[in-house]
């Protein structure tokens, strides 16, 4: 991840998870990380929410610098916002979480000195939507994306609760054929 709080987080739950020693945090660029990995050297690729941040011409550019990655047999999961879902009501909802969790006024208090980024963020996502650049894909749009860029046993569906797309292929081991 870019974002050293959500790496925080992440490390807050790998600590307790079993396969806490087989997970490695990393904070990094995505469109630079791939790019200086060997070819075959990864085992598995987590994506959470990071189509919707590239633009939409180097979505496929990207699925192949991680399928290069990837081992034979390596896997890549993939969540990503649904077309139809609006991070802005995304955002508005970790903001309600974050009131009834602190109460109000310990929430106005963290949030009060992020007012100018998050109106920058609501102005962003705003500006994107309308471009047409911030990718709200479809569960077809995926696995037409995984297909395309070499992946197998691709499977793509909506969660639950419809607001996002989640999928996971496998990179297939071309000397098994």
């Amino acid at each position: 991840d870019v974002a050293p709080r959500m790496l925080e987080i992440a490390g807050a739950k790998q600590e307790i998870s079993a396969a806490a020693d087989k997970v490695e945090l990393i904070e990094a660029d995505l469109s630079q990380y791939f790019y200086d990995l060997e070819p075959a050297s990864v085992d598995a690729v987590v994506l959470n929410y990071v189509f919707g941040l590239l633009l939409k011409d180097k979505t496929n550019f990207m699925l192949e610098r991680i399928s290069r990655a990837l081992k034979p047999g390596g896997v890549i999961v993939i969540a990503n916002p649904r077309k139809g879902y609006s991070a802005l009501r995304h955002l508005a909802s970790g903001i309600g979480g974050m009131v009834r969790e602190q109460g109000l006024k310990n929430a106005f208090r963290r949030l009060w000195p992020q007012r100018r980024l998050i109106g920058a963020y609501r102005r962003e996502i705003d500006r994107l939507a309308r471009s047409g650049d911030y990718q709200f894909l479809t569960e077809r749009d995926l696995a037409e994306s995984l297909k395309a860029a070499g992946f197998a046993d691709i499977d793509s569906r909506p969660t639950p609760d419809r607001r996002a797309v989640i999928a996971s292929a496998v990179k297939p081991d071309k000397s098994a054929d």
